[in-house]
């Protein structure tokens, strides 16, 4: 058990020690790929951010926001109750730029996320969630995509792993009988692939680094019941059954620390809410109440191991 514990947290320090190398080999890449690029001078955008502890992940992502961005920007934080420590930090950077709000329960993304669009007051509105470290013309690029696709509500950027591999790029789904399964098409290529450097109509997209038209959320809203699992997901699939259109930016990049990157002997109370299977259940359960659908990402049976289960039809019996 202590073997395995070090091996965790050997692999995590080891992951810890080469971001910053490659966060500018990213850095690096992005600027190679758009120096020929042009760009829109759109004044104002409103960047959303939800939080929950990890102040030192939280922190990191916040300075290098304003060290990065050249598109000028609002930052509208939402708490979602953290720690003292968490609390503390977030005090200390309110400014004219910088607004916090403090909420006295935990909303997760969708409430955050509802709940940061009462504040904002720009045509365009970003979600940023604040395990993201956006790269050298990122946000250039996705009011890019808006400004010359009029038709398009909300694009999706290119979102790389520490270990080089794509997470998202070109998110896509498909259903099968009652199944609906949601996956990328570049998921675990390299950041690099050259089949990835394309952009084109999607039919879904994770919330986390998106920019959306804000005039979006004057009809339409994430599904409180969803709080941390599959929000993304559900409303994604409503818009798009009402006709809404979105397509994702190969060019606009950016880093996730992912929690699956941080050793479950470390994990922090984040983890533990935000990946809950209980939770998980109970909001596959209510995906399949409102639209009469299974959901899996990638292949049902290895999803529903993943889930615990023995098969889905083990998985769908316990919905």
């Amino acid at each position: 058990m202590i073997n395995r514990i070090k091996g965790q947290l050997q692999k995590f320090i080891g992951l810890q020690e080469t971001y910053p190398t490659f966060t500018k080999e990213l850095a690096r890449y992005s600027e190679h790929i758009n120096r020929n690029s042009s760009f829109s001078s759109r004044a104002e955008i409103d960047i959303i951010m939800p939080t929950f502890n990890r102040v030192s992940v939280t922190k990191r992502c916040i300075e290098n926001l304003l060290k990065t961005t050249k598109v000028k920007f609002n930052l509208i934080i939402i708490d979602n109750n953290s720690d003292s420590k968490t609390k503390t930090y977030l005090k200390s950077i309110v400014s004219k730029q910088i607004k916090v709000i403090f909420l006295s329960n935990n909303l997760g993304g969708s409430g955050s996320r509802m709940e940061g669009l009462k504040f904002a007051s720009t045509d365009y509105v970003a979600f940023v969630d604040n395990d993201i470290y956006t790269m050298p013309f990122y946000f250039e690029n996705l009011i890019k995509t808006l400004d010359e696709n009029i038709d398009i509500s909300a694009v999706q950027s290119k979102v790389i792993y520490p270990n080089k591999l794509i997470q998202v790029n070109r998110p896509t789904f498909t259903i099968e009988e009652d199944w609906i399964t949601f996956n990328d098409k570049d998921l675990d290529k390299s950041y690099k692939d050259n089949e990835s450097e394309t952009s084109e109509l999607i039919n879904w997209l994770p919330s986390g680094a998106t920019l959306w038209r804000k005039s979006v959320f004057e009809n339409e809203g994430f599904d409180l019941d969803f709080n941390t699992s599959y929000e993304d997901n559900d409303f994604s699939y409503s818009l798009h059954q009402k006709g809404y259109k979105f397509m994702n930016n190969h060019k606009a990049i950016c880093l996730h620390l992912s929690s699956q990157f941080t050793p479950s002997s470390v994990s922090d109370v984040y983890t533990k809410g935000r990946f809950d299977k209980g939770i998980v259940i109970n909001s596959l359960k209510q995906f399949k109440k409102k639209h009469g659908l299974y959901l899996s990402f990638g292949d049902k049976e290895k999803f529903a191991k993943y889930m615990g289960f023995e098969s889905s039809k083990e998985l769908t019996n316990s919905l």
